[in-house]
């Protein structure tokens, strides 16, 4: 009779606290504004909401709940919810926008859950990847040479050129083989340039000892001009006035044994 009764009182206290939960209602919406409740996980507690429609997911309660929500395994918001009111929340997800390649595969990894997503440039060259948490990503390329790189998505375009993926530390031998010919080039002409310049140096030194040493020039002696001598008398008539030239006579000195002819000579001479 005891346990009728028990069973009794937990029937109704069931029903009684079942009359009072009220619903909570909620709806997510991405960074465009667009309803992603669906492609949302909610969980309340230790329960996962259920979808009451295309946009709002709901649980009954009757206490305020923990409220987690998780896209593509990542957990975007978390807040408290009280019974009888619906919340409509934005959370930081978007879509990525990448402008890749021609004819390229890329993995893109949420690095956070480790999610990969896969897209391709076949059709064409810019691929817009829905409803991606924001974050650290990895976006792989794979193409003529794959790469990957690591993103910060706040939203925006991703765009990745082929020139920005070469794997450089695989190149790195190859490049470092066809470099060796330059690289002991270089360092062979710039051994060799002190030898150069010592033996152009001891060339130079050489040339100028071969050299005769230039002779200065040879002055020509000045002529030395002969004036004619000037007899005594043609210097004693310089310093003679006219009247005194015309007075003056000229002596002429006779020997002792004298033609008549040779002092006629004489006389003409005069």
């Amino acid at each position: 009779m005891k346990q009728f009764t028990a069973l009794i009182l937990s029937l109704a206290f069931l029903s009684y606290a079942i009359v009072l939960a009220d619903p909570i209602f909620i709806t997510i919406y991405n960074q465009e504004n667009e309803p992603i409740t669906e492609k949302c996980v909610v969980v309340a507690g230790n329960t996962t909401l259920e979808m009451y429609n295309a946009t709002h997911a709901y649980i009954d309660a009757n206490t305020t709940l923990l409220v987690k929500i998780y896209v593509r395994n990542v957990l975007v918001k978390e807040f408290w919810a009280e019974p009888g009111k619906a919340y409509r929340l934005k959370v930081k997800v978007g879509r990525l926008v990448l402008r890749l390649p021609k004819d390229v595969k890329a993995y893109v990894t949420v690095l956070a859950s480790g999610e990969t997503i896969e897209a391709h440039s076949f059709e064409s060259d810019t691929v817009v990847v829905p409803n991606v948490p924001y974050g650290l990503i990895k976006v792989k390329v794979v193409g003529a040479i794959t790469e990957e790189r690591v993103f910060n998505l706040q939203g925006g375009v991703i765009e990745v050129r082929e020139y920005t993926y070469i794997k450089w530390r695989e190149l790195l031998p190859w490049l470092t083989l066809s470099l060796i010919p330059v690289i002991g080039y270089s360092a062979y002409s710039y051994a060799k340039k002190p030898r150069l310049r010592q033996l152009q140096k001891l060339e130079q030194k050489q040339a100028l000892l071969q050299k005769p040493a230039p002779s200065k020039p040879i002055k020509p002696k000045p002529k030395l001009l002969k004036l004619p001598k000037i007899e005594e008398e043609e210097k004693a008539g310089r310093f003679l006035s006219r009247k005194d030239r015309k007075q003056q006579k000229p002596v002429v000195k006779y020997d002792k044994f004298l033609s008549i002819a040779d002092i006629l000579d004489q006389l003409e001479e005069c």
